[in-house]
């Protein structure tokens, strides 16, 4: 019980810590976004959005998989820790100058001017630090402690944005922007190895060739899913970069930072999960089951609390920004929506790789790829981001969250109790529109009557009550 009720702490703990960190790290990056608006214009942010949204995919490369299963072997009792490590390590070696190549090879493929490819080629850096963090990750994860990764991304961040301020009042342009990142990429590795030098102990010395294909050769299925996912959730910005127009771009890019923050917060929850199901599974299926369940519901929870504010201020958030993006606002909204839909993907998702689900979800995950880019591409001209934000919300619902449901279910032991979500849902929907009108029709008033109605409307539906909160505290027993 005693070690129970240890790992639920570090759970909690670990949580906590990451829904702070996000939410600080969403803030900073909102100021860097009007700071770049107001100082340098709409169409530079739309291009700073833009590479940052090519990076992901190469910094997914740099990834591929190796830090889920390195966590996952990790894990289990009597491993070897060590072990792990140098392989991704050495991985790495291998992974960044990849990663660097293939960055570049993008944007020369998608004819970006010259400027673009300057700027890229200088956050393409970043990749080498990043490559860094990931054998921390495998520490930060292992270990639960999770939240010191979390400190060094905040404060790297948090100093990124005086940083970008003090540039752009000198004059500089993309590329220095770029340059901006690339010194927080660096604080961020100097950080995490300050933070876990001590635990982060392997020997380079001994036989990796064939341990580190068996790393590669396992991660491969995760490795492809989140390059799809990758691609997936850049291809919005690729194609209204091509046919729509410039402030289309901005428009969309601008709704992103708001409802990025929201879904690290969500991909930060399923993070933290991943290593208690990981500790739960085969050994413990109900109880694997028993937290799948408390999750979504925790989680629809939280994004629903977070659609209702972005939907019903959306317009109030936008002219945060700028006065130029303010025009976005529809944008925003639908958007916002996005948030409740990826909730279920981003709790359930993780489950799907401890059950050794990997290449089911790489099935569903390249047609969701596959129909959103066709629908994208059709949206994107004639109606602009706002096509592009209703196709990402429609095939995310149909694509992925309905996908994921339905492999979990075929293959572990949860089935999915859909009272309490529809509930959930049901009180999205009436505190959204309540608010939107009866508040200042997307203004500030708008955004903090969605909150006010939210909660208490919670209470009276029966998703908060005591025996509610019960239910997640008992979800640590055995």
């Amino acid at each position: 019980m005693r070690a129970e009720r240890s790992l639920l702490n570090r759970v909690l703990r670990n949580s906590a810590a990451l829904t702070v960190g996000r939410v600080l790290v969403g803030v900073a990056r909102l100021a860097i976004a009007a700071l770049i608006v107001r100082m340098a214009g709409a169409t530079t942010f739309a291009e700073y959005a833009l590479l940052l949204g090519v990076l992901a995919v190469a910094e997914w490369l740099n990834d591929f998989g190796t830090t889920e299963i390195a966590v996952r072997e990790a894990c289990k009792p009597g491993a070897d820790m060590g072990h792990w490590l140098r392989l991704v390590a050495i991985g790495k070696l291998l992974q960044a100058p990849l990663a660097i190549a293939v960055l570049m090879l993008l944007l020369w493929l998608l004819q970006y001017p010259p400027h673009l490819l300057q700027a890229g080629a200088v956050a393409a850096g970043s990749l080498l630090f990043m490559a860094g963090v990931s054998v921390y990750r495998v520490v930060f994860k292992a270990t639960l402690t999770m939240e010191q990764e979390m400190l060094a991304e905040v404060v790297s961040v948090a100093l990124l944005v005086p940083l970008t301020a003090w540039v752009l009042h000198q004059g500089g342009g993309l590329t220095a922007l770029m340059a901006c990142h690339l010194a927080s990429r660096a604080l961020f590795l100097l950080l995490c190895h300050a933070l876990a030098r001590e635990r982060c102990r392997f020997v380079w010395r001994g036989p990796w060739r064939q341990p580190l294909r068996e790393l590669f050769r396992s991660a491969a299925p995760i490795g492809l899913i989140g390059l799809l996912v990758a691609l997936y959730e850049a291809v919005d910005l690729l194609f209204l970069s091509k046919l729509g127009q410039p402030l289309d771009l901005a428009w969309y890019s601008a709704a992103q930072r708001f409802v990025w923050p929201l879904l690290l917060l969500l991909a930060a929850i399923g993070s933290t999960l991943y290593p208690v199901l990981a500790r739960s599974w085969p050994a413990e299926p109900q109880r694997f089951a028993r937290l799948c369940q408390v999750a979504l519901e925790a989680v629809m929870f939280i994004a629903g609390g977070a659609t209702v504010v972005a939907f019903a201020g959306a317009g109030f958030w936008m002219g945060l920004l700028g006065a130029e993006l303010q025009g976005g606002a529809d944008v925003m909204r639908v958007l916002a929506l996005l948030v409740f839909v990826k909730a279920v993907a981003a709790t359930l998702g993780p489950a799907l790789y401890i059950i050794d689900a990997q290449r089911q979800v790489l099935g569903f995950i390249t047609r969701a790829l596959l129909v959103k880019a066709a629908a994208v591409g059709l949206l994107a001209g004639p109606y602009g981001c706002l096509g592009v934000a209703a196709a990402a919300v429609v095939v995310e619902l149909l694509f992925a969250a309905v996908p994921t449901v339905r492999l979990l279910r075929k293959k572990s032991p949860w089935r999915g109790e859909w009272g309490m979500p529809l509930r959930i849902a049901g009180v999205v929907l009436v505190s959204a529109g309540a608010a939107h009108g009866l508040g200042d029709g997307g203004g500030a008033v708008s955004a903090l009557l969605a909150a006010v109605i939210y909660l208490p409307l919670s209470f009276a539906a029966g998703v908060i009550s005591r025996p509610r909160i019960a239910a997640v505290l008992a979800a640590r027993q055995p």
